[in-house]
C-alpha cells in the first residue's frame, strides 16, 4: 500500500467521488471494531492517517469527520471521538445517512459515551424521523436497544402528529411480527 505521505500517496489529488469511496471502504473496515475481534489496530491506524490527511485538506467535510471518530473510537480515544462526532454532525446535520451511521456509533458503544454526547444524538434521530428509511430504523432500534429510547422519548414529541403516528405504526408492527 502507498504511504500517504509520498507523491501520488492516498488522501492527495484526490476528487471527492475518491475520497467518498476510501472513506466508506474505512468506515466498513471499521464497522469491525463493533464486533467481536474488532478491526486490525494497522487498518484503523490507516484510515485515522487517511482522514487525518483528508480533513487537512478539506476540513469541512462532514464524512471525513464522522470516520475520523468512527477511528478514535476503535481505538478507545473517546474525547476525540466525540469531538469528531460534534464537528461531522455541525457540518452534515441535515445527511440522513450520515445521521444514521453518527446514531449507531453511539448505540453501539453506549457505555462510552456522556449524556452530552448522547444529546448530540437527539438531533439526528429528529432528522431521520423525516424518512421512512430513517423511522424504521429508528423504530427496529427502538424496539432493540434500550439505550436510545431515553433519546428517542425526547425527540417525539417535538415531531409532527404525522411522523408520530409513522413511528408508533412501525414500532406496533415491530412487536407484532
Amino acid at each position: 500500500m502507498p504511504s500517504l505521505d509520498a507523491p501520488g500517496g492516498l488522501g492527495l489529488g484526490l476528487d471527492l467521488s475518491a475520497r467518498t469511496r476510501l472513506l466508506l471502504q474505512c468506515q466498513n473496515a471499521i464497522a469491525g471494531s463493533y464486533s467481536v475481534g474488532g478491526a486490525p489496530a494497522d487498518t484503523v491506524a490507516l484510515c485515522g492517517k487517511l482522514v487525518e490527511k483528508m480533513l487537512q485538506d478539506t476540513p469541512v467535510f462532514g464524512q471525513a469527520e464522522f470516520v475520523a471518530a468512527a477511528a478514535a473510537a476503535a481505538s478507545g480515544r473517546w474525547a476525540e471521538a466525540r469531538t469528531h462526532l460534534a464537528r461531522s454532525r455541525a457540518l452534515a446535520p441535515g445527511e440522513a445517512w450520515l445521521a444514521r451511521n453518527r446514531a449507531d456509533l453511539l448505540l453501539r458503544q453506549s457505555q462510552h459515551w456522556s449524556q452530552s454526547d448522547m444529546e448530540l444524538l437527539q438531533a439526528d434521530l429528529a432528522l431521520l424521523l423525516e424518512s421512512r428509511s430513517g423511522l424504521n430504523w429508528v423504530a427496529a432500534n427502538y424496539v432493540g436497544k434500550d439505550a436510545l429510547r431515553p433519546a428517542v422519548n425526547r425527540v417525539l414529541p417535538a415531531a409532527s402528529p404525522q411522523q408520530q403516528a409513522r413511528f408508533l405504526d412501525a414500532v406496533t408492527q415491530i412487536v407484532g411480527e
